[in-house]
């Protein structure tokens, strides 16, 4: 586990109307991939606050932060397709934490769903790395572009 080069990072870039893409681009173990997704500032914000406020999880328990493509047509949103999906977990009892890492490219018209695109990994760490990184993603939505690293 490299604790000193960032495996994730995650950059921000916010619209006008309190909504904005988060890039991701992660690596783990020779492999990579990158992404991005539409969120609202109060969902990139709370995944942080959890981050930082509920380290270490205990086992059994995941912290979530998921955006693509939205089912519509219905009364309840339901996300259909993740193309960004970040899920926290303990790993054991001792104190070691993961990161799962669900990465897709957006489709475009005529495109089969065989072609796309798509990784998953898990990134390892630690509790204090992840609150660090917890109270920078709370900060992401602060002003114009910002970037955070793991």
């Amino acid at each position: 586990m490299d604790m000193k080069s960032p495996q994730l990072h995650l950059r921000f870039v916010p619209d006008t109307d309190q909504t904005g893409e988060l890039f991701v681009h992660a690596e783990s173990e020779g492999f990579a991939g990158a992404a991005s997704a539409w969120f609202h500032f109060r969902e990139i914000r709370e995944f942080g606050v959890l981050l930082t406020a509920r380290c270490p999880l205990p086992p059994g328990e995941t912290l979530t932060l998921k955006g693509g493509y939205w089912e519509t047509g219905t009364q309840r949103p339901r996300l259909e397709e993740t193309l960004v999906g970040l899920t926290v977990y303990a790993v054991g009892t001792t104190g070691t934490m993961a990161v799962s890492v669900e990465l897709m490219d957006g489709t475009y018209e005529g495109q089969r769903k065989a072609s796309r695109a798509q990784v998953r990994l898990e990134i390892l760490t630690d509790c204090s790395t992840l609150r660090t990184f917890g109270e920078a993603i709370a900060g992401l939505v602060q002003g114009g572009e910002r970037t955070v690293g793991l």
